[in-house]
């Protein structure tokens, strides 16, 4: 019985939905006809951003899509110059709620504006508000210390703030990779010792780094 219930009042949401869409297009159709040549635009319901980590989500929904073609995200840090960060294919079947997601890995630190900018199937195109978000820039991974004494044990100290796979590379003075390994970071400050051919006398140089993320510094010759 429980289950019957359930799968009824799922029924009347998406009901419900596709007749609110219904009456958007048909509000479009009607009252908001466009002029000719000129692009039809898209009922766009909402169009947020907010921050998430070391990404920022920017998120739209749509509810009528006739005759488009792709949205182009753009991204400014002046709010008058745009540059495109990402394409996406619109969903044609024009009665039916849409949501989009797109997460920016690489953002601007401080003020980013974004906006959406609507093709349809002939190359006119409309562009929606414009959004703002502030982003501040926070260490995500921060190497604290490094050395290697004369038995080859190299002492690794570093702080992920994350739980993540953080990938090592040691590198000679001629930037010739010399090592390479995955750790398994927690979130903290990690202590990792390891077995390296590396010569206490020599000079080496490592990275840590995930994701878009890196982290350098020099290693340190201990006795």
């Amino acid at each position: 019985m429980t289950v019957l219930l359930i799968s009824i009042v799922l029924m009347r949401n998406r009901m419900m939905r596709n007749y609110f869409a219904s009456f958007i297009i048909l509000l479009m159709l009607t009252c908001f006809a466009p002029a000719a040549n000129s692009a039809v635009p898209v009922a766009l319901l909402s169009f947020t951003a907010e921050t998430n980590e070391d990404k920022i989500e920017v998120k739209w929904t749509t509810i009528a899509e006739p005759d488009q073609d792709y949205f182009t995200l753009e991204r400014s840090s002046d709010g008058k110059d745009f540059f495109a960060v990402s394409r996406i294919t619109c969903r044609t079947d024009s009665l039916e709620v849409h949501d989009y997601l797109f997460e920016d890995r690489n953002p601007l630190n401080n003020i980013s504006y974004y906006r959406l900018k609507q093709t349809d199937g002939s190359g006119e195109y409309s562009y929606s508000d414009i959004i703002v978000i502030k982003y501040k820039s926070e260490r995500l991974l921060k190497l604290i210390s490094c050395s290697v004494n004369n038995e080859k044990k190299m002492d690794l100290f570093y702080y992920e703030k994350n739980k993540s796979t953080t990938t090592l590379n040691i590198f000679d003075v001629s930037g010739k990779s010399v090592y390479q390994t995955d750790i398994y970071s927690i979130n903290g400050i990690n202590h990792i010792v390891l077995d390296v051919p590396l010569a206490a006398t020599e000079n080496y140089y490592l990275t840590l780094s995930r994701d878009n993320i890196v982290e350098s510094g020099r290693i340190n010759s201990r006795e």
